[in-house]
């Protein structure tokens, strides 16, 4: 006899999925990285284990985290100790890689109530971008951006206390952050478009608006239902057939062969369907298709010769192959039809770099300096004053440390109205000097951000003793040759 299951035996059943997806979550988020930041957690409570020692925090991205014992923290703990002043050091690094400005300001209160700094270290900004967003959020209400961003009331997290709180999670700090991403993309978009799909009642939306709206809500079963009755009512609807495809590319593998013929599909239909070339680009690359890239390349630059994207997407295939002279050709052909394009500038610069045109890396850099002109990004300044103010609001040292190689103009403008307590650290002078000296390589290893990249053990080693220089000279008084 086959037994039926009671409403309160599926509603059961859905519980408990859900509560072991959200724990398995955790776990995975938890777990992910754990190596690295496992390793990196050992070093900094080896160097906490000094009771009574002057406690400094260093914030920041890969620039800060890498390095292990030769990053540029675990240097400067070991240059100021060498100092012997009578002060003991611990310098604890905080650097996560592939962070941004909104990542740190949303675990800035964790680290200052765990480490308790009596002084702390920012270098920070180089990942910021048009697709992360600042901390401030101007779509939420008084309340709701105070209750996010101060956190816990006065007594501090409720882990301090013992008291366990669903705030704790990890994958509570993930909805918070994907909940800002998703609202602050929605206020970018240019006409209002996607606020029309989320707002408006079904009734009024058509069947791609509405495949358009369940896409992004990660219903793609859904979503694949609404391009096929557009499909139904006209076979030729290329938009149909794009939305279908990027559906397909988010199911099984039998819907990952059908993805490729509907972009090829949306292609027949319209050869100067730019998006159609790129989204399949990237669904290759997903797939590790790249033997079919170039053809696609070349048939997709045929049809539209004065493609931006297509020429870039060909300069990258290229510089992935290491072929820079090629690379270079295609990155200069995009830099004519964009010429307000930092990005391709410092692709350019890298290019050169990878080449040992080291005057040129440098005269792109320059040009993409030029570009972006001297001032960051409106993310970066609202998130770098709020880290400030939070910082300086308990009473603790602040130094922001500008990047090497660079102005630490735009940095101090950030602050020229409020720069009470910061002590700032300019690395401009002091690496071009020695790049000029003895060569960029010696002090780099990459040169990701066009001007400069990650330092070598030579480089974190400049970079540390500078600040130390500054921090002595400027907070303890003492100067420093």
């Amino acid at each position: 006899m086959k037994m039926r299951t009671t409403l309160k035996q599926k509603i059961g059943l859905i519980l408990l999925g859900v509560i072991l997806f959200l724990v398995l979550s955790e776990m995975g988020l938890r777990l992910g990285g754990s190596a690295f930041l496992f390793l990196q957690e050992r070093r900094n409570q080896s160097s906490l284990q000094k009771k009574g020692a002057y406690r400094i925090l260093c914030l920041g991205e890969s620039t800060t985290a890498l390095g292990t014992n030769y990053s540029y923290p675990s240097i400067l703990e070991y240059i100021l100790n060498e100092q012997k002043r009578g002060i003991e050091f611990s310098v604890i690094n905080k650097g996560i890689p592939d962070t941004n400005t909104s990542a740190i300001r949303l675990q800035l209160e964790d680290n200052l109530n765990r480490y308790k700094p009596h002084m702390v270290l920012t270098m920070i900004g180089i990942n910021d971008g048009g697709s992360l967003i600042p901390w401030h959020n101007q779509r939420h209400g008084p309340e709701e951006i105070a209750a996010v961003r101060d956190g816990p009331a006065e007594n501090g997290p409720a882990i301090a206390s013992g008291r366990f709180s669903f705030q704790q999670l990890r994958i509570y700090k993930l909805a918070q952050l994907l909940t800002l991403h998703i609202s602050e993309m929605l206020k970018a978009e240019e006409p209002k478009e996607k606020e029309v799909i989320f707002t408006a009642p079904e009734s009024k939306l058509t069947n791609n608006q509405l495949g358009e709206r369940y896409y992004l809500l990660g219903m793609h079963d859904e979503s694949e239902g609404m391009y096929k009755r557009s499909i139904a009512i006209n076979p030729n609807d290329e938009e149909a057939y794009f939305g279908l495809a990027k559906c397909y590319t988010k199911g099984d593998e039998d819907k990952l062969f059908l993805a490729e013929k509907m972009f090829e599909k949306v292609i027949s239909l319209n050869e100067k369907h730019e998006g159609a070339y790129e989204e399949l680009i990237g669904f290759y690359e997903m797939v590790n298709w790249r033997g079919k890239i170039k053809s696609l390349l070349e048939e997709g630059l045929a049809a539209i010769p004065n493609s931006t994207g297509l020429h870039a997407e060909m300069a990258k295939y290229y510089k992935r192959r290491g072929e820079y002279s090629k690379a270079i050709r295609e990155f200069k052909k995009v830099a004519e039809l964009d010429p307000a394009n930092d990005r391709i500038q410092r692709w350019l610069a890298e290019c050169y770099g990878r080449l040992g045109e080291d005057e040129l890396a440098l005269r792109c850099s320059r040009r993409a300096e030029e570009i972006i002109g001297d001032c960051y990004s409106e993310l970066t300044v609202e998130n770098y004053q709020d880290i400030s103010r939070i910082i300086r609001n308990r009473g603790t040292i602040h130094v922001c440390v500008q990047y090497p190689m660079r102005s630490l103009k735009p940095l101090k403008d950030i602050f020229q109205s409020d720069s009470n307590g910061i002590i700032f650290v300019d690395n401009e002078r002091v690496f071009k000097q020695a790049v000029e000296r003895d060569g960029y390589k010696k002090y780099f290893l990459d040169n990701f951000a066009g001007d400069f990249g990650h330092c070598t053990e030579q480089g974190d080693a400049l970079l540390a003793e500078n600040i130390a220089k500054v921090i002595t000279n400027e907070y303890f008084n003492e100067e420093v040759k």
